[in-house]
Order: C-alpha cells, then sequence, then structure tokens
C-alpha cells in the first residue's frame, strides 16, 4: 500500500475546505476602530457641547471643544491601528516549501497546498506546518522551545504527536496531517495572540468616574435652573446661555492632558530601555503587583555557564578540566554545552578521526582522537556502560541544587562507535570528570528583584523547564522559592483550589502555554495587577491575558507584536524606571483632578445658591456696546458718545424683562436708575434721554406701579430693589454704555 494522497484526491479535499490555509487577519476592522473611537462616550460630551456653542455664536470656544474631542479619538484610533496592523503581521509558521508524498512520489509544495490527510517527509531543518503523528518506521528529535520553552530536544516516536511550529532537528520520519489550517496548533496560537485586547488602567477608570459624576451634577443643576426658568418666565436665550455654561464645567481639557502624560511618560520610558508600544502602559505598571516572568531568556541570557568540574577518575584537577576543554574545542558540531565549556577551560583541539554529534535521540557525542574515545552523556545514559563505582551520589547532589550534570568519559582508541549496521553505539568507558553546568543569569536580575522586593512587589517565575532546575536559578537570584510545582499539578483543579495553589506558590514548571494563561487568570481573580515577562510564542497568550505585557527585544516577533511595553537592552531592570515614570504621571494627574473637582465644586455651589435665592444667574457674560433684538432674539448695539468715567447704565434684557442698574465709582448714594436729563449727541445737539419708568415694589400701589423721573442723588431706600422698564418700538434685549 503506497502512503499518501493521488493528486486528485488532493484537490478535492482543497476545494472541500481542509486545505491548510493560515489564519489572516485580527479580530477588529479599520471601520469598527474609527466608530469605537468618534463615537465613545467622552468624545460625544465634547460634540454635544461644541454644537450648543456654535448655536450660541460662541465659535471659537466650540472649535475648541470639538477639536479637542477629534484629537483624542484621533490619538486613540492611531495607537489601535497600529496595534492592529502589526497583530495582522503576526506569522508563527514561515513559507518555506514542505515535502508531501502524492502518487507515490515526493512533491515540494506550498504550506498553504497541504491537506487534511497527507503525508510529509520530515527532514532535519524543516519546521512543521500540521499537527499529525509520526508514522511508523520513523524516529524525529523535535525543538519545541517555541511552542512551550521546553529547551531540550524531544524524541518522538511512531505514534507521537508532532505539533506545528516545532522544528526537525535530528532523524528522518513521515508524518500523518491530522489538523490542518485554523485547527492546528499554531494556528490556535496565532489566533490568540491577533485578538484584541484592551485594559483600563486605574486612573483611566477614575477619571471616568469623575466625568460622569459630573455630567450628573450638570444635568441635575440644568433641571433645577430649567424648572425654575418655567416658574419665573426665563427667556430661551437666557436658558440656552446658562445651559452652555454649566456645561462647561465638563472637563474636556482633562482628556487632552493624559494623553499628553501618556505621550511624555512613554518618550522618558523609551529614553531608559522600556519601548512603551501602549500608552496607558507606562501608568499601568505602576499599579503592578506582582510579576510573572518566564525563565529563559527572561532571567537568563539564554547560554550556559560552567558551575563545576569534579574529576571522578585517575586525573586532578586541572588535568580533568584540561581534558574537557579540549574535547569542547575538538567538536565539528557545537551546542550550547560545548560553547560554555570552551570559553570557560583551557585546553587545544584535538585532531578528530571520528566523531558522533550530539542528539537528543542519544543524549551522548564521541570524539575519536589519537590518545583515544572520549564521550560526554547524560549520567544515565552512560551509567550501563561505566566501570567502576556508581557515581549516583555525586550526580543526585549536583542536579538537587538545579545544576544540568553531564559525564566525560574514556574508552581505548580502538573501541569501536558503531555496530554492524553503522549505527552509533557506546563502548566501555572509565568515568573521567563529572561537569555541572547551570543557567547563566542575567546581571541586573539579583539587584531587581530585590527592589521589585522593597517596593512590595511580588514575583513569580513560570517556566517550561523542570521544576528543580527553575527553582535553583530563582534562589540563585534572590527568590525565596519555596516548593516549586509542576505543570501535571495544575490539570484537573477548580478555581478556587488553583487559586489557592497559585497564592502560596513561586516556582512553577513544566508549564504549557495553556496553564501560564491560567496562573495570570488566577491572579486576576484575586484582584492582583499582573505584569507578564516573556520572550517566546509560548508566552503570548499570558502576554496579552495579563494588565501589562513585557517582552524581550532579542524574544519572538510575536512576543513582541503582542507586548505593552519591549525592553530594547533585554533587562528586567528597565521596568522599575517606568514604574517611577508611571507614579509621578499619577500624581501630577491626581493633583489636576483636585484642583478641577475644587473649581467645579465652588462654581456648582454658587450656581445653585445665587440661582435659588433668586438673585439671577452669576455667570451672564459680559457686552460691550448696545446690541438689541426684536422680541429678545435679536441684539444690537448703538454707542451714543462717550460717557462719565463715573456713571456707566447698562439696560439687559434678562428674566423676562428689562432692567436697568447703574454702575458707579461715586458713593452708593449714586441712583440706581437712569438720569431723565438731556445730553449732547456726538454732533453736538441735544438728545432727550430715555424716559424710565421706575417702580418701586415695597412702596407701590398693587396693580399701578409708581413713575418718578430718576434723579443721580436720590438714594433708594436699604432693601428695595429698582426695575426699570423702556418702551421701544420692538421688544428690545439692549445693554448700552452712555
Amino acid at each position: 500500500m503506497s502512503l499518501g494522497l493521488t493528486q486528485r484526491e488532493a484537490e478535492a479535499r482543497r476545494r472541500g475546505g481542509e486545505g491548510n490555509v493560515a489564519v489572516s487577519a485580527s479580530s477588529r476592522s479599520y471601520a469598527r476602530i474609527l466608530r469605537t473611537n468618534v463615537f465613545s462616550f467622552f468624545t460625544i460630551i465634547l460634540f454635544v457641547i461644541g454644537a450648543a456653542l456654535l448655536a450660541l455664536g460662541q465659535y471659537s470656544d466650540a472649535f475648541t471643544s470639538v477639536g479637542l474631542g477629534l484629537v483624542n479619538a484621533g490619538i486613540s484610533a492611531v495607537q489601535e491601528i497600529r496595534a492592529k496592523r502589526k497583530l495582522d503581521r503576526l506569522q508563527l509558521l514561515n513559507r518555506s516549501r514542505v515535502t508531501v508524498v502524492r502518487d507515490g512520489r515526493d512533491v515540494d509544495v506550498a504550506p498553504e497546498e497541504v491537506v487534511r490527510g497527507d503525508v510529509l517527509r520530515v527532514r532535519p531543518g524543516d519546521q512543521l506546518v500540521v499537527d499529525g503523528p509520526v508514522l511508523d518506521g520513523g524516529r524525529v528529535d523535535v525543538d519545541e522551545s517555541l511552542l512551550t520553552g521546553e529547551s531540550e530536544p524531544l524524541l518522538k516516536q511512531p505514534g507521537d504527536e508532532l505539533l506545528s511550529g516545532s522544528f526537525c532537528v535530528g532523524g528522518e520520519a513521515h508524518q500523518l496531517a491530522r489538523a490542518v489550517g485554523a485547527a492546528s496548533y499554531a494556528s490556535r496560537l496565532t489566533d490568540d495572540a491577533r485578538q484584541s485586547t484592551t485594559d483600563r488602567t486605574p486612573l483611566q477608570s477614575r477619571i471616568e468616574f469623575l466625568v460622569r459624576l459630573v455630567m450628573l451634577l450638570v444635568v441635575l443643576m440644568s433641571v433645577t435652573i430649567l424648572f425654575q426658568a418655567a416658574l419665573e418666565g426665563f427667556t430661551l436665550v437666557r436658558v440656552v446661555q446658562t445651559t452652555a455654561v454649566l456645561s462647561g464645567l465638563v472637563p474636556y481639557g482633562l482628556f487632552f492632558l493624559v494623553a499628553v502624560a501618556y505621550t511624555v511618560g512613554a518618550a522618558r520610558s523609551s529614553g531608559r530601555g522600556a519601548l512603551v508600544q501602549q500608552v496607558n502602559a507606562v501608568e499601568s505598571v505602576s499599579n503592578v503587583d506582582v510579576v510573572c516572568t518566564d525563565k529563559t531568556g527572561t532571567l537568563t541570557t539564554g547560554r550556559l555557564s560552567l558551575a563545576e568540574v569534579h574529576p571522578v577518575g585517575r586525573l586532578d584537577a586541572a588535568a580533568a578540566e584540561d581534558l574537557v576543554g579540549s574535547l569542547a574545542r575538538s567538536t565539528d558540531a557545537p551546542n550550547l554545552t560545548t560553547t560554555a565549556l570552551a570559553a570557560a577551560l583551557p585546553g587545544g583541539a584535538w585532531a578528530v578521526h571520528d566523531e558522533i554529534p550530539f542528539s537528543s535521540t542519544l543524549r551522548w557525542s564521541a570524539l575519536r582522537t589519537d590518545d583515544g574515545v572520549y564521550v560526554l552523556g547524560a549520567p544515565d545514559r552512560l551509567a550501563p556502560h561505566l566501570s567502576g563505582a556508581t557515581l549516583a551520589e555525586t550526580v543526585t547532589t549536583r542536579t538537587d541544587q538545579g545544576l544540568r550534570v553531564l559525564l566525560v568519559a574514556r574508552a581505548a582508541a580502538t573501541a569501536p562507535l558503531r555496530d554492524d549496521a553503522g549505527r552509533p553505539r557506546l563502548p566501555d568507558l572509565e568515568p573521567v570528570a563529572v561537569v555541572a553546568l547551570a543557567d547563566e543569569l542575567r546581571p541586573d536580575v539579583p539587584e531587581t528583584i530585590a527592589g521589585f522586593a522593597r517596593d512590595g512587589t511580588e514575583l513569580k517565575v513560570v517556566s517550561g523547564d523542570d521544576p528543580s532546575t527553575v527553582a535553583a536559578l530563582a534562589r540563585q537570584a534572590g527568590l525565596d522559592a519555596g516548593t516549586p510545582v509542576a505543570g501535571a499539578c495544575l490539570d484537573g483543579l477548580s478555581e478556587p483550589e488553583l487559586d489557592r495553589l497559585v497564592a502560596r506558590t513561586t516556582v512553577f514548571g513544566r508549564i504549557a502555554p495553556e496553564q501560564k494563561e491560567r496562573i495570570v487568570e488566577s491572579l486576576r481573580r484575586q484582584g492582583r495587577y499582573v505584569a507578564m515577562i516573556g520572550d517566546g510564542v509560548n508566552d503570548a497568550r499570558a502576554l496579552k491575558r495579563a494588565h501589562v505585557g513585557v517582552a524581550m527585544k532579542s524574544g519572538s516577533a510575536v512576543a513582541r507584536d503582542v507586548a505593552d511595553i519591549v525592553l530594547t537592552d533585554d533587562s528586567v531592570a528597565a521596568l522599575r524606571p517606568t514604574q517611577q515614570e508611571g507614579r509621578r504621571i499619577i500624581d501630577g494627574i491626581g493633583t489636576s483632578m483636585q484642583v478641577f473637582l475644587a473649581r467645579v465644586g465652588t462654581q456648582g455651589l454658587v450656581i445653585l445658591a445665587v440661582t435659588m435665592l433668586g438673585l439671577g444667574f452669576p455667570y451672564s457674560p459680559p457686552t460691550s456696546g448696545s446690541r438689541c433684538s426684536p422680541s429678545g432674539s435679536r441684539r444690537c448695539s448703538s454707542r451714543r458718545g462717550p460717557s462719565p468715567p463715573h456713571r456707566t447704565r447698562a439696560c439687559s434684557r434678562t428674566w423676562g424683562g428689562s432692567s436697568c442698574r447703574r454702575r458707579s465709582s461715586r458713593p452708593p448714594e449714586a441712583s440706581a436708575c437712569t438720569p431723565t436729563t438731556t445730553r449732547s449727541s456726538s454732533r453736538g445737539s441735544a438728545v432727550p434721554a430715555p424716559r424710565m419708568r421706575c417702580s418701586t415694589p415695597s412702596s407701590a400701589t398693587p396693580g399701578s406701579p409708581r413713575t418718578t423721573s430718576a434723579s443721580p442723588r436720590r438714594r433708594p431706600r436699604s432693601g428695595h430693589r429698582r426695575r426699570c422698564r423702556r418702551s421701544c418700538p420692538t421688544p428690545p434685549s439692549c445693554s448700552s454704555s452712555s
């Protein structure tokens, strides 16, 4: 029976929707982004205020209100569009061609041409583009660090599942395409990473509450004043003016202040090694009280450092170190281990006649030299072939410290390294030295962790590596690791049980991407403000679920694109200055909010008190000249020559009638009404002044107002208010200076 599909079957399955079609877009369209920002609650408030001011002829104030609304909406829309474009560009799988078996022969096709049921040939260097099991007759070593964070290659035998997004680093096999397109593991990760999420910061929530509270107060005051207007006969123009003044209490300038503060804070943080991709993140990070971080690439440099070379054979320490250093320099297939040994130990390269390179299947490597055969590998793999006393206690002591332990052994120069079929095999060995390696800690990590502790910020290490290894590194960095928890312990726990476990645990190992997300969600349920630091695709879901996602510049493109902050120097220490910048922003805006509240409270009390006491609206817009409007709908003005500096007459149509009042620099004995004397016009002729009918409510007979000629020397009796009405050809509302 031949492997794979025929070309006809593949075409039929592709037409049936079983092709390997990748996820292509994020969840939000450009139209939705623009609509959400232009018609947000605060922007609509600013637009309504602008429309009211425009109707009143206050063009400058109207343009200011509408302009601030558009600027605020524009800044938010630009940020979301930039984020959408980055998310749309996310791509976990490369687009190189793959080999499938069609009609009984190997055919190179594009990844999107693979269909469900295809058989793919997997060779070293290939990236897997679909999910499916290894078929009979094959064994491969795969690197899943991009997906799970597991730093060591894994051996996959027939029946084991291969995940899309992983890489083949050794061996050869055939894979059955069982999950393709959106159903594959890599596509699900990409789709989750492309989902748009936005968290409001505590400061933004407080500002939103403040604005809603002020709007409620404005509405209540407006209703009160309109009710009084209905009872006393206020004119429509005056009511609209009053409403416009009350609407001016809305803090539309506060929105612009927040946007500017965020932008300045982001610029300052970027200069200190923290590139802010979401402007509110600079304020959000200052609220963080728990930081979850990956191990590899975040706390560590991704390189190994030599911890110890312990001789166990006839060689002394110096000779053992020289031998191990020479072994590391002589390989033609260097890896992280040999690179770390060659950098830390003396020795020179040997002449190599044969080599077995390291692989996760073998878990050992070997060199044949003039002096003999030297093997470097895992102690448990070499143990059955060792002579002499057991090394179990020596190895266990170091593994309990979280160190990576390897064994160097020697065989005779003539010892075979392959069997009759050419497959690698181990000869009888003599132990030479035990080598202990540790993950290289970033130099600024201990001080940063100590700084977080002083600030009251808790740190949790969440890694895909072995729990004991992660715990040892955490202790090296200065953390109280406690009892580490493996990811398998989280499976099957209810939410309350998970919350209790997460609350008391500092180190988690063997954690899958879905479990990292569960840990972050658990902390959020407990009311914690969470930051997640990661560098791999396996961290993307947790980065998006956290309040603040932080990625390393040297990490994967997926992690960088979904993060709120990118550490440009790969230094976690850059977070602390960003936290301080965020606190400075909170303090500054908090002070502005207090000043604003004091102003709103004072104005609100004055407006309510004066209006309820019947003293008139206290914020009448000042006018110059005389402006009259027929029936109160238009205002006109005419100046009648210079007036003495001590006397100014202002007559304005206000609350249902015309009122006349005199503002004088003379002592208070001056009359409150305009004198009925003649005065000189601008042309020099005498012009009779308008006669005023003045009524004194306290002394007038009901129904017949008392008419007098106002005298500038007559002083009104205390407690009396004079109301002056002037007859005009058309009922005007006028304000004049004479």
